[in-house]
């Protein structure tokens, strides 16, 4: 049954005069930048995780201050609360599950309910999960398909950002006709996902870099603490991106189980074929089987994880569990293709083709094309 999942998000309010200081300084700030910046969100969510009630949002920067003259912040130091301050957001953990919280200050008055925790939606499951805004809806089939057949995924929980092609619920009943063996849950997650990372060098090459996005970090920790805890493993990959099985054919979900550390991490390379025009037709990830040999860079990792083997201190983040990535993490027995050709370009035109001639530098990835035929994957790649 489609039940949507509610979030008890607080904004500051419009007329409070407050904005969240952007880390990029004004003078490399542009309207795109402040189109995409997440000016105005304190949580993303209030809910239960086992005996706390937490809040968490994107980093507070200059909120903070407001937020500690408040009396909830008063109230919250003096009952034991616990802030765990990440580089891209931030958690309230509070003993105790009060029904609601209330919030009065210089950036406004609002009390919010606080929401269940739903880990029991995904107990012992194996969750395939990702963010996603407006994929086509059959690249998410072939997604789901391909891991459910391959590695044994048996759960899909997907943060739709905002779509506008479909609603949450309305993907979500489309997932459950197509799987209706497989648990799946589709969140609503309404919030900017920021702008593109900013980096420099200087005179000495050195790289700074600023990152500004919170969006996809806070739900990879929101899914975690309200939805995960009780899962057995968890597997973090986008929808253009296929694990590959072992050379065995062990699942990587099953790798995560049985690793010393509960996790593996694991590189990827592009897919796609040079020359090839996308025509009137959408693309499918089984039209694509090639990778350029002379890239050597590939793509960063990707990973699977036990959720109850990380502490609450760790940061679950796009390309890895922070806390847990070391050398005994990081396996060459998986590997993953990112498909340059299943993209709606949201972040850049990523489908400008390379000139035919570079043609000769592309092979077939074999263990891939094997992996797509045998997950039942239609397409129309032909091997030359």
């Amino acid at each position: 049954m489609t039940i949507d999942t509610e979030l008890s998000f607080v904004k500051v309010a419009e007329d409070c005069g407050v904005l969240r200081d952007a880390p990029l300084p004004p003078e490399f700030r542009d309207r795109a930048y402040d189109a995409l910046f997440d000016f105005d969100t304190l949580f993303y969510d209030v809910y239960r995780c086992g005996n706390h009630t937490v809040l968490q949002g994107p980093p507070l920067f200059n909120f903070r201050n407001h937020l500690e003259e408040t009396a909830f912040h008063a109230d919250f130091i003096r009952n034991g609360g616990v802030v765990i301050d990440r580089s891209s957001g931030v958690e309230l953990w509070l003993k105790g599950g009060p029904p609601d919280i209330r919030i009065e200050g210089r950036l406004g008055c609002v009390e919010v309910p606080v929401q269940p925790e739903l880990g029991h939606v995904f107990r012992n499951k194996r969750v395939l999960f990702t963010l996603s805004k407006d994929n086509d809806v059959q690249w998410i089939k072939d997604w789901v398909q391909f891991h459910v057949r391959i590695h044994g995924a048996d759960a899909v929980l997907l943060y739709d950002n905002a779509s506008t092609a479909y609603g949450a619920r309305e993907l979500e009943a489309e997932l459950e006709r197509t799987f209706p063996g497989v648990t799946v849950r589709v969140v609503n997650w309404p919030f900017r996902f920021g702008p593109r990372v900013w980096r420099r060098r200087d005179a000495s090459g050195n790289e700074r870099r600023i990152s500004s996005k919170f969006c996809q970090a806070g739900a990879l920790q929101h899914a975690r603490f309200r939805f995960l805890q009780k899962a057995r493993s968890v597997l973090n990959c986008d929808i253009d991106e296929l694990v590959l099985p072992s050379r065995a054919g062990g699942s990587v979900f099953r790798a995560a189980e049985t690793s010393l550390f509960g996790a593996v991490h694991f590189r990827g390379r592009w897919i796609g074929d040079a020359g090839a025009g996308r025509g009137e037709q959408v693309p499918r990830h089984a039209d694509f089987a090639r990778y350029d040999a002379s890239d050597k860079a590939g793509c960063p990792l990707k990973w699977a994880v036990v959720p109850w083997r990380c502490t609450r201190t760790m940061t679950w983040s796009a390309h890895r569990v922070k806390g847990l990535e070391n050398y005994f993490t990081r396996s060459s027995r998986f590997a993953y293709g990112h498909f340059s050709e299943i993209t709606t370009n949201w972040k850049y035109n990523r489908t400008a083709r390379k000139a035919p001639s570079d043609a000769a530098r592309y092979r077939v990835d074999e263990a891939l094309l094997r992996a797509m035929q045998t997950a039942g994957l239609q397409g129309t790649f032909q091997p030359a």
